[in-house]
């Protein structure tokens, strides 16, 4: 597949992909399980999930070229609909028959959000159907078959496919200790990259979007956990779920810590909202 360029940067090859997610196994991938299972959880592992230039003033294009740029050249991350278009180009690169779905995130027991609230991908591995993403915040590490039925373990937590509806497979979550409850809503009509735009562009401006209530960052930890910076409160979850908190006294220990914990580079700190972001990243 020809790389992606913009006007203003040198097309992004797979192997500077591959190196930003700290892949260091020198060939290139073969398409197959193995290789989807390592490469999300890699992804995970070295990109964060964040709303940064949200609150840097900057607007978010969903072309591929400027996505490609920012999350390799720039060594930023991103929400969901750039994460998984970025690496649905990755997989596709490599070898791997990929569709771009639309989700809406349960708001409730009984209601979901609006179309494009999320985007998931779906990727063909060794003839069966799987679901990909990168760009739900806390979710599955790993990924796993998408088919009415199937139930996915990882740790305290499972996650079951459901056919409630014609053309939608509804993904449940079952927490330790809990009974399940929706997570989100796919449609399994395949879409282009710029029908997520409208969408993507509330998520940057309405006051009622998750994403402008203020800054947040996280990315998976190596060996489990999470370690998340929620405008200045700094949280790392342990694997066995133990989390400590620690508030950031200056802009400077804030900058410190996206750099340090994130690896992210930035020119200021992010503006804060009226109020703190959630410590748990949701869809996007």
């Amino acid at each position: 597949m020809r790389p992606v360029s913009t006007p203003t940067a040198e097309p992004v090859e797979a192997e500077e992909y591959l190196a930003r997610i700290g892949w260091a196994e020198g060939d290139r991938p073969a398409p197959g399980r193995d290789t989807l299972v390592r490469l999300q959880e890699a992804h995970l592992t070295a990109v964060p999930f964040e709303n940064l230039d949200i609150h840097l003033g900057r607007p978010i294009a969903l072309d591929e070229g400027s996505i490609l740029h920012k999350l390799v050249r720039e060594r930023r991350g991103g929400f969901c609909y750039e994460l998984n278009s970025a690496f649905a180009w990755l997989l596709r690169t490599l070898g791997f028959g990929v569709e771009l779905l639309e989700a809406r995130v349960a708001l409730d027991s009984q209601r979901y959000g609006a179309p494009f609230d999320h985007l998931v991908l779906r990727v063909d591995v060794e003839g069966e159907p799987w679901q990909a993403d990168v760009g739900f915040g806390d979710h599955a590490v790993r990924p796993f078959p998408m088919a009415d039925g199937v139930e996915h373990r990882e740790g305290g937590r499972s996650w079951r496919w459901v056919a409630r509806r014609p053309g939608f497979l509804d993904l449940d979550l079952r927490r330790p200790d809990a009974d399940w409850f929706p997570d989100h809503r796919l449609s399994l009509l395949a879409h282009r990259l710029d029908a997520f735009g409208p969408r993507c562009a509330w998520q940057q401006r309405a006051p009622d979007s998750n994403f402008t209530a203020g800054p947040v960052c996280t990315r998976l930890l190596t060996g489990g956990g999470r370690v998340t910076l929620a405008d200045d409160l700094l949280i790392t979850t342990a694997a066995d779920g133990t989390r400590t908190y620690h508030e950031l006294r200056t802009d400077g220990e804030v900058l410190a810590a996206y750099r340090d914990r994130f690896g992210l580079v930035l020119p200021r700190r992010p503006d804060r909202a009226g109020k703190r972001a959630a410590p748990s990243a949701g869809a996007g």
